[in-house]
């Protein structure tokens, strides 16, 4: 597993323990970057290499049989990673299959020429990968726009429901009494909400945790799911419980907890309240009712797969968020929750997804190998 720039300790908390498993870190060199965007729209991918890390990765790119690009969000859309279309064209200049897997992708709304290059070579990359699964009903609905061919997706947390336990230090935090998992997100870092203040946002979760809060009895528990984030969920958790009238009500979670353990605090939960995308997925995956707060397609086009419905608020926009319903919120906190085997029937329904989208994976990678 090749990963860029990340965090001391993030490879401890995604290493599978195998003798066949290797996890490489590449620290970028100064003018990485540049030397990318410049390569990806001259067409000359050569010029890159004149960085040295732009290099390293290219050799271990050249040693391997297969590239597998993980799952995960909108890098070839919205959030124009540059870096994520180069590591694409540069297994094309190498000749290097590519399976592209149970991602998101668009939207495609370029603003300028740059994002305009971007869009056309991130479309043409996804018309030739070797294997292409989308997670979301809205990423599948750009592919059949643009006759982009694609196999049915939905997030690979749904191919496993991990039977970990939570600590007994975090039991004792949060089983004092029937709690409601909250996981706000602060946004300003997302392109469609670069021009919001915070206090904007925080004054629209103030306010869903003052319902929470004088609606239910319900502790509420934020649950940090960035580990170790120089964007840190935790640090902001705290300031949003600090801001609160209600912060005796409100438990904020450590940011070092494993994604199994976030599962196994979030099946103990009432239901979770989501402002991020795997806190919805690890809802469903652990039969709890959700409340997906969709700020980006990937949440309300899963909601969409599974037919689940009136489950999801807009939080897409500084409209949105400036005019958010809260008498819905409300209704769906107070009102009769979807029963077990609701919650059971969207779950399965996933899991057959999940599978089947990795069997199909599977066969086109042994073809490969073959």
């Amino acid at each position: 597993m090749i990963i860029e720039n990340i965090k001391e300790g993030t490879i401890e908390q995604i290493r599978v323990d195998n003798p066949n498993n290797t996890y490489i870190n590449i620290n970028t060199d100064i003018g990485y970057r540049k030397s990318r965007i410049f390569s990806i729209c001259s067409n000359l991918m050569i010029v890159s290499f004149l960085i040295r890390s732009n290099r390293v990765l290219a050799n271990y790119i050249k040693e391997s049989d297969i590239v597998i690009c993980a799952p995960g969000g909108i890098c070839l859309g919205g959030f124009y990673n540059w870096s994520h279309l180069y590591i694409m064209k540069l297994c094309n200049y190498l000749a290097k299959p590519i399976i592209y897997y149970s991602r998101s992708i668009g939207p495609f709304n370029p603003q300028n020429i740059l994002q305009k290059f971007f869009c056309s070579k991130a479309q043409t990359v996804l018309k030739n990968v070797d294997f292409l699964s989308l997670r979301d009903a809205k990423s599948m609905d750009l592919a059949d726009t643009l006759s982009i061919s694609y196999i049915k997706a939905i997030d690979s947390a749904f191919l496993d429901v991990p039977n970990v336990k939570a600590p007994d230090s975090v039991k004792s935090k949060v089983s004092s009494k029937p709690y409601v998992v909250f996981v706000p997100n602060q946004l300003t870092w997302h392109p469609t909400f670069c021009n919001m203040t915070q206090e904007s946002i925080d004054k629209s979760y103030l306010k869903m945790i003052e319902i929470i809060a004088c609606k239910t009895d319900y502790n509420i528990v934020m649950l940090p799911q960035l580990y170790l984030s120089n964007k840190s969920d935790y640090e902001y958790f705290k300031r949003l419980q600090h801001l609160s009238k209600y912060s005796s009500r409100i438990i904020v979670l450590s940011d070092t907890y494993s994604s199994d353990i976030q599962q196994s605090i979030i099946r103990s939960a009432q239901m979770i309240i989501g402002a991020r995308y795997h806190s919805i997925i690890f809802g469903i995956n652990n039969l709890i009712p959700v409340i997906a707060l969709n700020y980006e397609h990937k949440i309300a086009g899963t909601l969409d797969i599974l037919e689940i419905k009136r489950r999801s608020l807009d939080f897409n926009s500084k409209e949105a968020i400036l005019n958010f319903d809260y008498k819905e919120f409300e209704h769906l906190i107070i009102s009769e929750q979807p029963s077990k085997d609701e919650l059971k029937k969207y779950a399965k329904a996933a899991h057959q997804i999940a599978k089947s989208c990795f069997n199909t994976a599977f066969n086109v990678i042994s073809k490969c190998n073959s």
